[in-house]
């Protein structure tokens, strides 16, 4: 069984929710990784922190985020929805891999998080290209340490 679209209904609407979220963007604050997860030894921005630095900016553009559990085929799914007043829509899949109640609810916050970041495209910091996740460091990938990342310019706040 393969998911449902991930965005619609037609490409006028469509490209009003775009359009919104390119305004929108400028406004968006810097996320900070604000929380610590001792077991990974590793900062992130909790939930919280992502819809403070969105929801007003994309509301003030007539952009509202949903999230749902779905039942597609055998899996469930965490779907997250930003709707514009247009009509437009476009939404991110994110699979739950264990049903028990309790992980259902942790995951809940993780995949709102992951699907809002993926679509607007913001991250909290430096992108180390996976290698902290797949237990890397770049100083092991290439025998130095890694860069300061490049100053932020006006042209990378907008699409």
């Amino acid at each position: 069984m393969t998911l449902p679209p991930n965005a619609g209904p037609d490409i006028e609407s469509l490209k009003a929710l775009d359009e919104a979220i390119a305004i929108a963007r400028p406004d968006f604050p810097d996320l900070t990784k604000s929380a610590n997860n001792p077991h990974f030894k590793s900062s992130y921005a909790p939930l919280e922190t992502v819809l403070d630095c969105v929801v007003k900016p994309l509301t003030a553009q007539g952009v509202s985020i949903s999230t749902v559990g779905t039942l597609v085929g055998e899996r469930f799914y965490f779907c997250t929805t930003l709707t514009h007043k247009s009509g437009g829509w476009r939404c991110s899949y994110f699979p739950v891999v264990d049903p028990a109640p309790q992980k259902v609810g942790g995951c809940e916050t993780y995949a709102q998080r992951y699907n809002i970041c993926g679509m607007l495209a913001i991250t909290g910091g430096a992108d180390d290209d996976g290698n902290t996740a797949s237990g890397l460091s770049a100083k092991a990938q290439n025998g130095k340490a890694p860069s300061k990342p490049a100053a932020r310019t006006p042209e990378m706040t907008n699409w």
